[in-house]
């Protein structure tokens, strides 16, 4: 077990609502430019979602995704919202990003660290995969 994953752990400790879903769809054939192309397939939206409620009063909190076996990131996105599916204005997303080629994760944080992170809404944090040949 690696550092992340040893915290990531003891983050999910605190977590009282964990949500995987998986939609499965087919992208078409992707070319970057005329010497080389890729092909694409076994599109799918990998996700994450925490209860802002078991974090509340935390400094920051993070969250990592990943690709199903043999597929690669080909993006990902952060969404923190309360209970009416509006945007927090007290949180800000610190980071958001590829994590090495198979998966995606994200940081939030408060805006006033002596408040801590509110505790009610969600935490969510989505990742692209797919196989890709080529």
């Amino acid at each position: 077990m690696n550092k992340l994953t040893a915290t990531l752990a003891t983050t999910v400790g605190l977590i009282s609502t964990a949500l995987v879903s998986s939609a499965a769809m087919h992208a078409p054939s992707a070319t970057t430019d005329s010497s080389a192309s890729a092909t694409i397939e076994g599109y799918e939206v990998k996700a994450l979602q925490y209860d802002l409620a078991s974090l509340a009063g935390q400094p920051s909190s993070f969250i990592r995704v990943d690709c199903p076996e043999g597929k690669k990131i080909l993006g990902g996105g952060v969404q923190v919202r309360d209970a009416d599916n509006r945007l927090i204005p007290t949180v800000f997303v610190a980071e958001s990003t590829p994590f090495g080629e198979a998966g995606w994760i994200a940081a939030i944080a408060p805006i006033d660290a002596s408040v801590g992170l509110p505790g009610a809404g969600t935490f969510r944090v989505n990742a692209v995969c797919a196989t890709v040949a080529g």
